[in-house]
């Protein structure tokens, strides 16, 4: 059934929508629901899965999170009621794009999703390219404590489905040295898993 809707261009409709660039004029609540919409139909159509990464939707998301404000983790005047709604479905987006079998053996089609990783590590690459630096930008701007571990929990799968040829520079090119430190990003980690255990 996802599979089907997925075929017949409703993928392609939504990923128009809600990119900004194309300047629609919805709601964040009409907004937030269509992205709640992907989630759903990647968590049971590979179809889905493999649309968004050919619409390219990890350039889409990223111009999502440009609308905060992360040098001082609050959302830009640009924002309403509704922003983090829209992040948390926009980091469960990325969640179901990017499964690890042996962690989320509950997510439906994990393991599929893997194998098409696997075979298809440029567009791993290219998920790291547009999203690694503003995800660590959220994280160090301390928005919200389930956003921040929601960004820390999307890194730890990039970094796990990344091959050792491309981590060197996709760390560069989040200046990591410079600005950051990853002993501190796997504390921040461990500390906001452990937060998370208790609600």
């Amino acid at each position: 059934m996802l599979d089907e809707l997925s075929k017949h261009g409703l993928i392609h409709q939504v990923a128009y929508l809600i990119d900004l660039i194309n300047h629609t004029t919805l709601s964040y609540s009409v907004h937030t629901g269509l992205i709640g919409l992907l989630v759903k139909l990647t968590s049971g159509s590979m179809v889905a899965v493999k649309t968004l990464f050919d619409l390219n939707i990890c350039r889409i998301l990223k111009e999502i999170f440009s609308i905060y404000d992360l040098s001082h983790g609050v959302p830009s005047p640009r924002t309403i009621d509704g922003h983090y709604n829209q992040m948390h479905e926009v980091l469960k987006l990325l969640i179901q794009l990017l499964p690890v079998v042996s962690r989320n053996q509950e997510v439906p089609l994990a393991a599929e999703k893997e194998a098409f990783l696997v075979t298809h590590p440029d567009l791993v690459e290219k998920f790291g390219n547009d999203l690694l630096h503003v995800l660590i930008q959220v994280v160090d701007s301390g928005v919200d404590l389930y956003i921040c571990y929601g960004c820390l929990s999307v890194v730890d799968k990039l970094l796990y489905h990344s091959n050792s040829d491309m981590l060197p520079d996709l760390l560069k090119s989040t200046n990591i040295s410079r600005g950051h430190n990853l002993e501190f990003l796997i504390l921040n980690y461990t500390f906001f898993y452990q937060i998370s255990l208790q609600f």
